[in-house]
């Protein structure tokens, strides 16, 4: 662990895919993770795990589920990625933005160095490296905020030179 951030080699090897094959969906339930790290943020727990084919986020609030974001390669269920999503949850207001980047090879390897060395003692997350693909990464970190928690998402995909990026956030209304 460095900082607040667990970093793990993930256990499987990295599959070709690419942003477009993203699926979003704030109703499916859990997923397998490879690499899970839960967070206390004072009355809002949240759940960030890496999956096998990208991630979920799952947010409790009193020890129940209220929102379970997932961007996967899914094979049934999701919709296309929305550039903007918002949904009430638990009496709380949901936000979501995402887009891609393309990058060039040289910009991703900076980017994917910064990911791997750490976020800073202030952030919390996890960030999980495919072996034999050190480019090929998913990283998930979270902040607390006044009123909720916010958390940002980066999927690293060589060898499309695509950086997709989300981030959302779980506030009181």
């Amino acid at each position: 662990m460095r900082g607040a951030v667990a970093e793990l080699t993930l256990p499987v090897a990295f599959a070709d895919v690419r942003a477009a094959s993203l699926r979003f969906s704030l109703d499916l339930g859990p997923q397998p993770a490879l690499l899970a790290r839960r967070l206390d943020l004072g009355g809002l727990e949240l759940e960030l795990a890496i999956l096998g084919h990208s991630h979920q986020v799952i947010a409790r609030a009193g020890g129940e589920p209220i929102l379970r974001e997932t961007v996967a390669c899914l094979p049934v269920g999701g919709d296309a990625m929305p550039p903007i999503a918002r949904r009430s949850a638990g009496g709380l207001a949901y936000a979501f933005r995402s887009w891609v980047e393309h990058l060039d090879t040289g910009e991703l390897r900076r980017r994917a160095a910064a990911l791997r060395g750490g976020m800073g003692a202030e952030v919390r997350g996890v960030v999980g490296c495919f072996p034999g693909t050190p480019d090929a990464l998913t990283a998930l970190t979270c902040r607390p905020l006044r009123t909720g928690a916010a958390w940002e998402t980066v999927h690293l995909y060589p060898q499309t030179g695509e950086l997709v990026r989300t981030v959302a956030s779980l506030e009181r209304a």
